[in-house]
């Protein structure tokens, strides 16, 4: 079974995937802005990231040959 480590911050968000030794198969990322509607306050917006996060994902799996069915996952 290969790993799927993702980490979603503030800045963009990248996509791993791990052998089950931990080694990198594979990796990919996306950048996106934050916004700021007024001085001392940062917002992210959900509907980006969760664009970002589909998008990223098909990139990384389209690259890869994909022979495993079944994937533990990880968020952070």
């Amino acid at each position: 079974m290969k790993l799927i480590g993702i980490d979603i911050g503030t800045s963009g968000l990248k996509i791993s995937v791990y052998d089950e030794q931990f080694n990198i198969l594979k990796s990919n990322s996306t950048s996106y802005t934050i916004q700021s509607p007024r001085s001392g306050i940062v917002e992210l917006d959900p509907n980006i990231i969760w664009k970002s996060l589909k998008e990223t994902i098909n990139r990384l799996f389209l690259d890869m040959s994909v022979e495993e069915k079944e994937y533990a996952v990880s968020f952070s």
